[in-house]
């Protein structure tokens, strides 16, 4: 994705007459065409307990989600009040779109997910609504796995 084209194209949508809702669709599009959008920066406990009933592996009705720390709606509905210029634009939706592994009770939950930190944006990629998850997603799973089990004996 070309920040400065996806740029122009965000100003585009500012000014139309559609209804908000609409108008997050249509940024969540735009953002949906770069393979770093939703970024996975955590995993909860009870994710990565999950994910240790199936060895680590993604499967389809597991109940894991990428859940926002930042809602989108309340991004969007910043983005869209007032234009904003390139870098601080960009700047603004980057922070802002970091998710953590959560289950689906969790991600429906209010509160703040406390979670092991992810630090490397290579991992769980996006690949759709989905995200990639191969060999190296399985191990860094593996490990927080380890460290949270530690933890878990020192208390």
């Amino acid at each position: 994705m070309d920040i400065k084209s996806a740029h122009e194209d965000y100003l585009s949508i500012i000014p139309m007459n559609a209804p908000l809702r609409v108008k997050r669709m249509m940024l969540q599009a735009l953002f949906s065409q770069w393979s770093g959008a939703w970024r996975v920066v955590g995993v909860t406990q009870s994710a990565l307990q999950r994910f240790k009933e199936h060895d680590f592996k993604r499967k389809s009705g597991m109940g894991i989600n990428r859940s926002h720390l930042i809602g989108r709606s309340e991004t969007f509905d910043r983005m869209l009040a007032e234009p904003m210029e390139v870098t601080a634009w960009w700047e603004f939706y980057y922070e802002r779109d970091r998710t953590v592994l959560a289950t689906s009770s969790e991600n429906m939950s209010t509160q703040t997910f406390k979670h092991f930190r992810i630090d490397d944006p290579n991992l769980f990629r996006t690949k759709g609504y989905a995200w990639n998850h191969g060999e190296a997603e399985e191990q860094k799973l593996r490990e927080l796995h380890k460290v949270m089990l530690r933890g878990l004996e020192q208390k």
